[in-house]
């Protein structure tokens, strides 16, 4: 993500993981136009309480995800150069 939230980078992996499959991603904002479910306190509060704080060093769980709403991901969040920030996810099996 950039610093206005735009997604700058979708991994293939993630696109087929996820089950977000083929639909347009750059340059959308991630928690408006690509994963709305996650626009919550406990996923991007999370994000924008660290990136006020300065920090943006994050690891927790968060369970749904686009193909399987009851799913657990283990969410890692960076800081990016430019003021962004990276979003990995790990699904368990």
């Amino acid at each position: 993500m950039n610093a206005k939230g735009e997604t700058e980078v979708f991994s293939a992996s993630e696109r087929r993981l996820s089950g977000f499959g083929d639909r347009p991603a750059l340059g959308h904002n991630f928690f408006t136009q690509i994963a709305p479910c996650m626009s919550k306190p406990s996923y991007r509060g999370r994000i924008e309480r660290a990136l006020g704080a300065g920090a943006l060093d994050l690891e927790f769980t968060h369970v749904g995800d686009f193909a399987d709403s009851e799913r657990e991901l283990t969410v890692r969040v960076q800081s990016a150069s430019g003021g962004g920030y990276w979003i990995f996810m790990r699904r368990e099996d």
